[in-house]
């Protein structure tokens, strides 16, 4: 009875599937008649019709969904559905193209059916994703992670669309916001970002173009268009369309170096004044680390570096561009070594009695400048490339090995001063919490996009662990919006970061492939050195902790430690129910409908994940941005097709 009742069910869908194919064929018509025939003489019943056969098929759409999923996906009738919503927004933007500019009467009207077009579209999709949630049971909870994560894309099209319409006014917030939920909900998925480098072609934000373009590129699923969109938009800097003028920001000039330097790059030939233009990104990049919002757009730097080089490796793994950009990330890294040497030793260079009587030495070095948080944010990053590009490093063409071993020493030499300056107050820290070593409970604002990103490294390696999974259960860790945190104070996520960088530090030192060791002085103390020479004799398991050689190193096995709770919202060990998440995302789309009177915000900072920090301290309070995310459903009750 159960197998009957279940073919029986599958005819039905099929029927209905086979009816919604026909009622998409006349939308099509009707379509090609409207794009043919003279834009002037297209009637309000025209439209109307237009409009009703999509009332119809989106119906008959959703029903299917509803019923059968696995039907729905195996069919591709969410896509179809899609397809009908990209058909009538050409149709609209092909008309209103067309009608002669002395006819602002039938523009407008045009126009104010296209809007409202758009506005259904949103409502429908809006509705459509509360309704699919608890139609579901748990058992296709990966179907509907998809496909909730593409209709979140779709709400950022249709956003996006809508912008489009005022282009001297445009706001494209909203539509990143919508793709960067997409993104959380399945981040090892490229669309979403490959669909935010695409909002940003539409500006002058080169670094955000390449950066989303090949982040999109290193995930398990890229987006089919993003190698081909990414090549076009280096070939157009090459061309020199991206040019630099003195009346820009110190941000964006330096941005604009570095965007260069990649497309030069990336053509795979040796280019006259690669040297000059690498040291003067590098020295501008010195220059732009000490302004209050660096954070943001050098680790944006950090991680197109990386991206830029796991695409070279991939695509063009014996050529200049692949030992071009494992150079430059060498370069890159040095330069945050450097740098937070530098603060290191400013840091120890003050006296007691010049320190605020309740700050700690790790308090006094955050305060220090915020070039500090931002050295540590890359340093953290860079750790996790580093464990896993030991081969690659040392099998370097022999050109740029002595860049590489340079900055090995750099690092090495910044590693020993950091290790020993903060291992004592960090004891203290952990000793007052009651953990092993601290680090965040929730995906970092910079991890939200470097989750499951296949250039930072190897994502089975231990320090990604750390970074980005829970301790207890070996799942990725949530992101804010998940675990429903506001946010820690910068202090302590300051400590979590610098923890992560300490434990990655101790495995590189136990690791007998990564060209570190523990070098002992004879007056006892210790430094961490460049080189493979290290064994079990010379290198017994060393203290990080005081800088003692005969104090024992914590050991580098465990895979995991605890973590420090620095938000007061508990964490739940395991990922939020599925239930709960799209009612998360749900909530962060509440402030972004249509007929809302305020801007909407995501939960980025700074205006959005993507937005700019505003050349050089303009931006907005990232807490002003993450209002977007504590909102809670509290509406949503209109019909499928609108209010």
């Amino acid at each position: 009875m159960a197998s009957e009742a279940a073919a029986d069910r599958v005819a039905e869908v099929a029927g209905v599937w086979k009816h919604a194919q026909k009622i998409f064929k006349a939308i099509q018509k009707e379509a090609n008649n409207l794009k043919r025939g003279p834009p002037s003489e297209i009637s309000d019943a025209k439209w109307k019709s237009l409009e009703d056969a999509m009332s119809q098929y989106r119906l008959a759409c959703v029903g299917i969904l509803f019923q059968d999923l696995e039907f729905a996906q195996q069919n591709q009738v969410e896509k179809a559905l899609w397809t009908s919503h990209i058909l009538i927004n050409n149709i609209y933007r092909n008309v209103s193209k067309r009608l002669p500019s002395d006819q602002k009467v039938k523009i407008r009207s045009v126009e104010s059916r296209y809007t409202r077009f758009i506005t259904t579209s949103q409502l429908f999709y809006k509705g459509y994703i509360q309704r699919f949630y608890l139609v579901h049971h748990p058992e296709t909870q990966a179907m509907i992670m998809l496909s909730v994560q593409e209709t979140l894309t779709y709400l950022g099209d249709l956003s996006r669309y809508r912008a489009q319409l005022k282009p001297n006014s445009r706001d494209n917030e909203a539509a990143i916001t919508y793709y960067s939920l997409a993104h959380d909900v399945v981040p090892d998925r490229g669309f979403a970002l490959h669909q935010i480098g695409v909002t940003y072609l539409e500006t002058d934000k080169h670094l955000e173009v390449v950066y989303y373009f090949f982040m999109s590129l290193a995930r398990q699923t890229p987006h089919p268009n993003a190698e081909k969109n990414l090549e076009a938009k280096l070939k157009t800097i090459q061309a020199g369309k991206s040019a630099i003028s003195g009346s820009q920001s110190t941000q964006q000039i330096l941005e604009g170096r570095v965007v260069q330097l990649l497309a030069k790059y990336m053509t795979n030939t040796s280019f006259p004044g690669r040297d000059e233009l690498e040291q003067t990104v590098l020295a501008r990049l010195e220059q732009f680390l000490h302004s209050e919002h660096s954070s943001d757009s050098v680790v944006r730097m950090a991680m197109v570096n990386m991206s830029a080089y796991y695409y070279a490796q991939k695509h063009q793994a014996q050529s200049l561009a692949s030992a071009y950009t494992l150079s430059f990330n060498m370069q890159f890294l040095q330069a945050i070594s450097r740098l937070m040497q530098g603060y290191l030793r400013e840091a120890q260079g003050v006296m007691p009695g010049e320190m605020e009587a309740s700050a700690s030495r790790l308090s006094q070095l955050h305060a220090m400048s915020p070039g500090v948080d931002t050295a540590i944010r890359v340093l953290r990053l860079y750790c996790c490339w580093l464990s896993s590009r030991n081969e690659d490093l040392a099998q370097a063409p022999e050109a740029i090995q002595f860049i590489v071993q340079s900055a090995w020493k750099d690092f090495a030499q910044m590693a020993t001063s950091l290790i020993t300056y903060s291992v004592p107050d960090m004891e203290e820290f952990c000793k007052s919490t009651s953990y092993l070593s601290p680090t965040a409970p929730y995906l970092m604002k910079e991890d939200e996009e470097a989750v499951c990103c296949l250039s930072i490294g190897d994502l089975s390696s231990d320090i990604y662990a750390r970074l980005f999974h829970r301790a207890s259960t070996k799942a990725r860790k949530p992101t804010m919006l998940e675990s429903g945190i506001e946010g820690a104070q910068p202090l302590e996520e300051f400590i979590c970061r610098l923890g992560d960088v300490i434990e990655s530090i101790g495995r590189f030192s136990g690791n007998p492939a990564v060209p570190l060791y523990i070098q002992t002085r004879s007056d006892g103390s210790w430094s961490l050195a460049y080189g493979y020479e290290a064994t079990a004799e010379s290198a017994p398991q060393t203290s990080v902790e005081t800088g003692k050689a005969e104090e024992p190193l914590p050991s580098p096995a465990p895979a995991y430690e605890e973590v420090v709770d620095v938000a007061p919202t508990t964490v739940e060990a395991n990922r939020t129910p599925l239930s709960q998440q799209v009612q998360q995302q749900m909530a962060a789309m509440q402030s972004l409908d249509a007929q809302s009177s305020g801007r909407p915000r995501s939960s980025r900072g700074n205006g959005g994940r993507g937005s700019r920090n505003h050349a050089d301290g303009g931006g907005r309070d990232g807490s002003y941005g993450s209002d977007l995310r504590k909102k809670t459903v509290n509406r949503m009750q209109r019909g499928m097709n609108g209010p």
